[in-house]
């Protein structure tokens, strides 16, 4: 039979470079996104709503897209692979 896995807790300073890192992608979430339309406005030169809409979507929806598509790989990458024996 395996032994089970003994998960140990999180360092304080691990604890926080992951709490900041989080910070700083909602930081960036929060600075990008009002101001996207116009950053692709000015680098596709066009001024068309349905294109500028299209390409703000297609930005916004790329990151969850490829967050859930390489989810399982993450899964399986980090041992979870089953429910632990107790």
């Amino acid at each position: 039979m395996t032994e089970p896995m003994r998960l140990e807790p999180l360092s304080w300073s691990a604890l926080f470079a992951l709490l900041l890192a989080m910070f700083a992608i909602t930081v960036g979430y929060g600075i990008v996104l009002p101001i996207l339309p116009f950053l692709i406005e000015r680098l596709a030169s066009t001024t068309d709503a349905m294109t500028l809409s299209w390409h703000t979507g297609l930005l916004t929806g790329s990151l969850p897209s490829f967050c859930s598509r390489r989810s399982g790989a993450w899964f399986r990458t980090g041992g979870g692979g089953g429910r632990p024996v107790l």
